[in-house]
């Protein structure tokens, strides 16, 4: 079945059952609760997309983790090339991973806004598409 799939979530891992009735449907159904051990929300100011068959989880720290079924949890990669980053916008587009902004820092307190663009195609191997956008450093969807 097709589904809208949404990640992270303190609940688990929810999907819309019927993607054509979107944004007024009210039939989420749980795919996977949270379990011992890591879980998404534990990776705090990450984000998360679903791509290629999995849900991914990038930022809060430098780890990028994944999922196939939203329950069990793998380090796709241990260091991301783009460091610590926390209010970034994470998407999917053209079949690949973008990774845009946010702000970047070794604690919550001291951080540098980001205006970078990076993109993946498997989710482990990122390039730096550009270094400076033409846009503000901004987080949290500013």
């Amino acid at each position: 079945m097709n589904r809208i799939r949404i990640a992270a979530t303190l609940f688990g891992i929810l999907a819309l059952t019927s993607p054509a009735a979107w944004p007024a449907s009210t039939s989420w159904q749980p795919v996977a609760q949270p379990a011992a051990g890591w879980y998404p929300y534990y990776q705090q100011h990450g984000a998360a997309v679903y791509f290629n068959n999995s849900f991914w989880v990038i930022g809060g720290d430098t780890l990028i983790r994944r999922s196939s079924n939203g329950a069990a949890w793998e380090k796709a990669a241990d260091g991301a090339p783009f460091g610590k980053r926390f209010g970034h916008c994470l998407l999917v587009f053209n079949n690949k991973l973008w990774l845009i902004g946010g702000a970047g820092s070794n604690k919550f307190s001291d951080f540098q806004l980001k205006n970078d663009v990076w993109s993946s195609s498997n989710g482990t191997s990122w390039t730096q598409v550009v270094a400076n956008a033409p846009w503000s450093p901004r987080r949290i969807g500013q």
